[in-house]
């Protein structure tokens, strides 16, 4: 994704980033696991807190979680952690999920 690439190569254009962020926010429904947490973990790793994506995040993780691999649930805890993003909910469904695999 853009924003993967943004991130790993230390490019950070914030009124870029911050409307990728916003699209990805309105698109979410249609991330796989592996696009939910890659873009997670981008954002994070640019330092851009998006309101918009970690509260559509939250949601979908929420309704989601069974789809979640070990990478996805470590990927998405570390860009939570990262930014300091509290989504209980979210915490919580991250965890019984990560119990169960």
């Amino acid at each position: 994704s853009t924003i993967w690439a943004q991130a790993a190569l230390r490019f950070h254009d914030v009124p870029f980033s911050s409307a990728i962020a916003d699209e990805a926010a309105c698109r979410i429904e249609g991330f796989d696991p592996q696009g939910l947490s890659g873009t997670a973990w981008a954002l994070a790793q640019l330092g851009l807190e998006s309101a918009a994506f970690f509260g559509a995040l939250a949601e979908a993780i929420v309704r989601r979680s069974a789809e979640l691999g070990a990478q996805e649930i470590s990927n998405i805890a570390w860009a939570c952690g990262k930014l300091r993003h509290q989504h209980s909910a979210m915490i919580d469904a991250l965890s019984s999920r990560g119990i169960e695999i």
